[in-house]
């Protein structure tokens, strides 16, 4: 499964079915009330009415269950994704969002990527300097809190500095 098709699968099945409920309807409605217009005129706009309401239903979906996985208020972000007009929800959401969280090698629980050691049972959580405990990134080669080599960093060998 492709990365795009794996972060697509993150909008909720009942979400996307309601989205494409409303865009049926919403369609519907613009094709019947769509004034005298000839019919391929009608037909355009209608597919133009639902997709746009396909992929707005869509997209608040997303944020639901994007804000879900990273432990945040799924809830209140997937209504300021919904109500906030000009699209300003949607962007406020994807600059503020958290990092996914990491799980715990010892029970299985999930936590924050700025923790140290899992909330649940107090074992050290991967990513983190063996001298002062503080994160670190998985490319990094040194602590940038300590400046502690960093034994089996991505991309670098033993002996190379």
């Amino acid at each position: 499964m492709n990365r795009l098709r794996q972060e697509l699968g993150v909008a909720t099945p009942s979400g996307v079915a309601i989205s494409a409920l409303l865009a049926s309807l919403g369609a519907g409605l613009l094709f019947l009330v769509g004034g005298r217009p000839p019919l391929p005129v009608r037909l355009g706009f209608s597919a133009a009415m639902w997709l746009f309401i396909f992929v707005y239903g869509f997209l608040v979906s997303y944020v639901h269950g994007d804000a879900k996985r990273r432990g945040m208020r799924y809830g209140v972000w997937a209504l300021a994704a919904a109500c906030v007009p000009n699209a300003l929800g949607f962007i406020a959401y994807f600059l503020l969002r958290e990092p996914l969280l990491q799980p715990c090698l010892a029970c299985g629980a999930t936590a924050r990527r700025d923790l140290s050691f899992c909330p649940r049972c107090g074992a050290a959580l991967p990513g983190a300097c063996p001298a002062c405990r503080r994160p670190v990134e998985i490319t990094w080669s040194h602590c940038a809190h300590c400046g502690t080599k960093i034994v089996g960093a991505v991309g670098k060998t033993e002996g190379t500095e």
